[in-house]
């Protein structure tokens, strides 16, 4: 039976996170190369949940929290998170704790797998005309189903949905 000390789990975790200097994420094809190595991961730190992280990966160290978004590697994270869906390298959503995750698409089966997302495509006319679907979540299917993946500010642009 192998036993590990939480340093030791700590110190595994920071090779495979690229948590190191001499590991971290320093382009946008090493990025996308972390998320389909890792699976999926948060953009962002969650206290309470022991996830892989992009921002951790680029900054080569643990950031629990941060307060300047001026910062360098924030920039990057967020550049990253809009051009890699957008190029249909990967999958981004808040699909766990409603955090903006970042998703490999030989995962992204699985995910959708374990969500109550399923039926036609054409669905969600039926729900929009029983009320359970609101006129703005209407539209912005219809202009993800015209137009694929989009960066958020794209997708309101599209939708008319600015405020």
């Amino acid at each position: 039976m192998l036993t590990l000390s939480l340093d030791s789990l700590e110190d595994l975790r920071d090779q495979r996170y690229l948590r190191t200097p001499r590991q971290h994420v320093r382009s946008e094809a090493e990025a996308l190369t972390f998320v389909n190595q890792v699976g999926f991961c948060f953009l962002f730190h969650d206290q309470t949940t022991e996830i892989p992280t992009l921002i951790e990966a680029i900054s080569g160290m643990r950031r629990v929290y941060i307060n300047d978004h001026f910062d360098a590697d924030v920039g990057r994270a967020w550049e990253w998170k809009d051009s890699l869906p957008v190029a249909g390298a990967i999958y981004y959503g808040k699909q766990l704790r409603n955090k903006p995750t970042l998703i490999s698409l030989m995962m992204l089966p699985s995910f959708y797998a374990l969500s109550n997302n399923y039926g036609g495509l054409d669905d969600y006319l039926e729900e929009y005309r029983q009320g359970t679907l609101s006129q703005e979540a209407k539209t912005i299917y219809e202009v993800l189903l015209e137009r694929g993946p989009l960066p958020t500010t794209h997708l309101r642009r599209y939708a008319n949905l600015w405020g």
